[in-house]
């Protein structure tokens, strides 16, 4: 293989691990957004000249000390279930770490409630499983539109039960460093999704 081709596919891969954590959670959705990225800049290494960098390889190492250094990210799914809406309520919760793992995934029954209060209280409870440890970062994945722009801002919470439960939401994220929100579709939030039902389902047992 001549230079010029692996040079040509180091930079495709350099490109791949410059897209947004949106983008390589849609593409690779079993993995987390970080480990994708860091698989694709080891990749590019292969194709690399022995002491050869791109130019933003100093950008990208001093943001992977300064994660390193800010401690571990966490990754939340969480989805909220209602049947009646309102009706009885579930909601899924699970937390993964840099490398796709589980560390944290359960259903839970949370009573009478509506679809958007199911889905402000899955949030909740998985706000409150991961800052119980050591983790500064957090990205949180919802499949509600709406709860995902009330709490960037984008949207007002006009509903008063929802503001007591955004108001819980906002308060829980202080104790992480930094964390984003992000939308994904419901087909790529199916193990929180299966999770709400499984505790849903859990009162009658």
């Amino acid at each position: 293989m001549s230079d010029k081709i692996k040079l040509k596919r180091a930079e495709i891969l350099d490109g791949l691990s410059s897209l947004s954590d949106q983008l390589l959670h849609e593409a690779m959705p079993y993995y987390s957004p970080a480990f994708v990225r860091e698989t694709l800049t080891e990749a590019a290494k292969i194709f690399r000249e022995p002491g050869e960098q791109p130019e933003d390889a100093s950008t990208l190492q001093e943001e992977m000390d300064n994660n390193a250094a800010s401690g571990s990210t966490l990754y939340l799914y969480s989805d909220g279930a209602s049947r009646g809406n309102p009706g009885e309520g579930g909601a899924g919760v699970v937390i993964t770490d840099n490398m796709g793992n589980e560390v944290f995934s359960k259903g839970f029954y949370i009573g009478h409630c509506t679809n958007n209060e199911a889905e402000y209280k899955a949030l909740i409870i998985g706000l409150a499983e991961a800052s119980g440890g050591e983790c500064d970062n957090i990205v949180i994945f919802l499949d509600s539109q709406l709860i995902v722009r009330q709490i960037t801002g984008e949207y007002q919470v006009k509903n008063k039960n929802l503001i007591l439960l955004y108001e819980q939401v906002m308060d829980l994220l202080t104790f992480f460093r930094r964390y984003r929100v992000e939308y994904i579709p419901r087909s790529q939030n199916t193990r929180a999704d299966q999770l709400a039902n499984e505790g849903l389902d859990s009162k009658n047992k």
